[in-house]
């Protein structure tokens, strides 16, 4: 017995040895898979850095360390996720998971200034710009140029559909924070969900909640999903060109263009009914701006043209969701609809980082473009006592 015993723990041992030597090959294989990709693909070469042609500012390297710093998320009741607090030289974001915005410093009279919040995805978020370039930045100082001076608040979050942007609207309502201007600017976001779930008027990457939808609860499903995780992130298993089905995969829609893209606008024009509501009922107003996006620009520079490329795929369905934007939204009221979608059409100089997002001067020259439109609409008008 004691010699079987002797060979039950030395053969446990073996055993032991084995698997720690392993991982300790596995972990290092990670490391130097994990070095190769950041040397291959590291900050300075990512296309935010470069887009417009003038990557060896020093800033760009620096936006771009710190654009992946700040992109844990945490949870957020009913939008699901917002990013957590961050400070940084060119990206700040407070506790509330709002990025920071350029404003100008309060009235000397203690006059109340109007309340401009900004609602969008990534566009608005300010995905490839400093803080005081995000397009709620820029219009801002557009605002203050012209003598109209406001608060302007940050509400984008990348990812977010019009949905998500209604459900933070109500919460920010429900903590008492009234706006005197709503401003949405979007659609590529509902265009990308529509496209890639497969169904309209839903988050993007909705399958990756279902597989998460309790899952604590079962030991089976819980199990195999984490080791799937784990070497879903594995950059040995990235190198190997090994792809996993899981959370991330897309369900492409198999609805025809023109059938997905008239669902895509009237969930969209759901959400402007619901927001309309809100407005009647607590005295601010509204104005919708649909975004441009780098198919709608014919002239493109060399890096446009190498974005554009892979879109291809996608191009029947956004032609014919953008032209229905355009023959809808012209009988509709201009102070409240904007369609913006041939925006840069006259241009042939690089505005765009990649599908939808814009350079600092493509934020600038849209964010002037809203500016006129809130200010000749009257919009905005300053109130004349304090709040209550």
């Amino acid at each position: 017995m004691r010699a079987l015993a002797r060979r039950l723990l030395h053969g446990l041992r073996e055993l032991w040895v084995a698997i720690g030597i392993t991982l300790v090959v596995l972990a290092m294989g990670e490391v130097a898979a994990r070095a190769y990709l950041f040397l291959r693909t590291r900050p300075a070469s990512e296309p935010r850095t470069r887009a417009d042609g003038r990557p060896s500012e020093p800033w760009r390297q620096e936006l771009a360390i710190e654009t992946l710093l700040s992109s844990k998320m945490r949870w957020e009741p009913y939008s699901y996720w917002r990013r957590e607090a961050f400070a940084g030289k060119h990206i700040n974001i407070d506790e509330r998971g709002l990025r920071r915005t350029w404003n100008p410093p309060p009235a000397q009279d203690g006059r109340p200034r109007p309340r401009v919040f900004v609602f969008g995805a990534s566009e608005v978020w300010g995905s490839g710009v400093r803080d005081d370039h995000t397009l709620p930045s820029e219009l801002s100082r557009y605002l203050d140029a012209a003598g109209v001076p406001a608060e302007v608040v940050n509400y984008g979050e990348s990812g977010h559909v019009s949905t998500q942007s209604v459900v933070t609207l109500l919460r920010e309502l429900q903590r008492g924070e009234v706006p005197d201007v709503v401003v949405y600017y979007g659609g590529g976001s509902d265009a990308l969900s529509a496209w890639s779930n497969g169904a309209t008027g839903i988050p993007l990457s909705e399958n990756r909640r279902r597989r998460e939808f309790n899952i604590l609860r079962h030991a089976r499903r819980l199990v195999p999903e984490a080791l799937r995780v784990v070497a879903s992130r594995s950059a040995m298993v990235g190198l190997l060109g090994i792809k996993l089905d899981g959370p991330r995969s897309k369900k492409k829609t198999t609805l025809p263009p023109d059938q997905l893209a008239e669902l895509t606008l009237r969930a969209f024009d759901a959400n402007v009914a619901a927001v309309d509501a809100l407005s009647q009922k607590h005295g601010f107003r509204t104005s919708y701006f649909w975004q441009p996006c780098l198919l709608t620009k014919p002239q493109r520079s060399k890096h446009e043209q190498k974005t554009a490329a892979p879109l291809v795929e996608g191009l029947p369905y956004l032609t014919e969701l953008y032209a229905r934007v355009e023959r809808e939204w012209k009988t509709r009221d201009p102070g409240e609809f904007t369609d913006l979608a041939g925006f840069f059409a006259a241009t042939a100089e690089t505005r765009y980082i990649d599908y939808t997002h814009l350079v600092e001067m493509g934020n600038r020259e849209v964010a002037a473009a809203i500016g006129r439109q809130l200010l000749d609409h009257g919009r905005l008008a300053r109130r004349e006592a304090p709040r209550p």
